[in-house]
């Protein structure tokens, strides 16, 4: 079991004392998202979508496959779990989603993960390679109540579910 213990002062003027209210996290029992985009706006819009949806779903955000398959490595040999899903941008630098989904299928610790891939792609080519790798692909929204609905979604389908 990994725990988090996090403390905030609160400073009580009339005396000078400090107070500390402190809070003992199971980390362990948190869902948590790996977000995969290189998209600084993207990755915001989701993040606030999934907190307003639960404030309890911890997101792991970066921002290529490089980033991401250094992270899942890192989880390998830490007491921190996988993530419940991960939800991967296709076109991004330095390695794209494909190559990062293909490494992350062909990884035995990491192939039970759900993946989505998340993209503005409308190449029918994309699906079908995502569709062979056993993956969904999910076209990003143009609105906030989209995304709100999408975030939902994949809550329900990948990480309630578990």
């Amino acid at each position: 079991m990994v725990r988090i213990a996090s403390c905030k002062s609160l400073f009580n003027d009339k005396n000078y004392q400090y107070y500390y209210i402190c809070y003992n996290l199971d980390i362990s029992d948190m869902p948590t998202i790996l977000y995969v985009d290189d998209d600084i706006d993207d990755l915001n819009f989701m993040r606030e979508a999934f907190m307003q949806l639960d404030p309890t779903i911890q997101v792991t955000e970066v921002n290529n496959g490089v980033e991401a398959l250094r992270h899942l490595e890192s989880l390998k040999t830490s007491q921190v779990p996988f993530p419940s899903l991960i939800i991967m941008d296709i076109n991004m630098p330095l390695m794209d989603g494909r190559m990062a989904i293909k490494r992350i299928k062909e990884d035995n610790a990491l192939r039970p993960i759900p993946v989505v891939a998340y993209t503005t792609s409308n190449n029918p080519m994309d699906r079908l390679i995502c569709g062979q790798m056993g993956v969904n692909c999910v076209l990003k929204p143009n609105s906030a109540a989209e995304l709100k609905q999408i975030a939902s979604e994949f809550l329900q389908t990948y990480v309630y579910s578990q």
